[in-house]
């Protein structure tokens, strides 16, 4: 398997901020009791599951991410950012993605 991450720390530092926006945005609106109305979602969600695809990136973590931030007023917690940065740490540490890839493999027999 290629041990060079596919996710590059340029494109991390571009990806990362625009993410904790969308996050800050939405806490920002939960502090007031205010929902989203999906609007984050709309957006946030494409870019980070195409960019991922194209990259060639096992994005799970990130899709969970992105299927949890859809539920109201839990869309507000920094749901994204957080799996983003496991998807990061997943692609940086590919012997680790093996291990989870065997318990997934074990746990489904």
């Amino acid at each position: 398997m290629d041990n060079e991450p596919k996710i590059s720390l340029a494109e991390i530092v571009i990806i990362t901020p625009y993410l904790v926006i969308f996050d800050l945005v939405g806490i920002g609106l939960l502090i007031v009791g205010l929902d989203d109305m999906f609007i984050l979602d709309a957006i946030r969600f494409p870019v980070t599951q195409l960019y991922l695809r194209f990259k060639g990136v096992k994005g799970t973590a990130t899709l969970i991410g992105n299927m949890l931030e859809l539920f109201p007023y839990l869309g507000g917690l920094p749901i994204s950012t957080a799996t983003w940065l496991i998807t990061i740490y997943l692609d940086r540490n590919p012997e680790k993605l093996e291990m989870l890839n065997k318990v997934s493999t074990i746990q489904t027999k």
